[in-house]
């Protein structure tokens, strides 16, 4: 009877954690949706050059990357987003980036 009751309980905790891990894979995968959405709605010329610029540094090196750094945010600081969005930082709206 011992023994009977050991393998429920086991089976009752394992029972347990199973749900507790299938609640935290759920609330993941809303969390990784939420991530996607903030970073889909940012400036999508930075967006695109912080996934160049880390490109870079996997294929060429740190060094290499860090070089890239300065005269690309020169570039990106010449864009209609970037006037854009210091605009709507400036009156604490949300900026509507178009990639140019």
């Amino acid at each position: 009877a011992n023994a009977t009751f050991m393998v429920h309980e086991s089976i009752g905790a394992v029972a347990g954690h199973a749900w507790e891990i299938r609640e935290l894979l759920q609330w993941l995968d809303r969390l990784d949706g939420a991530i996607a959405e903030t970073i889909a709605a940012q400036a999508p010329l930075a967006v695109q050059a912080t996934l160049a610029n880390a490109r870079l540094a996997r294929s060429e090196g740190e060094g290499a990357a860090a070089e890239n750094l300065q005269p690309e945010l020169m570039r990106l600081l010449g864009t209609h987003d970037a006037k854009r969005g210091m605009q709507a930082f400036m009156t604490r709206t949300d900026a509507t980036y178009e990639g140019n």
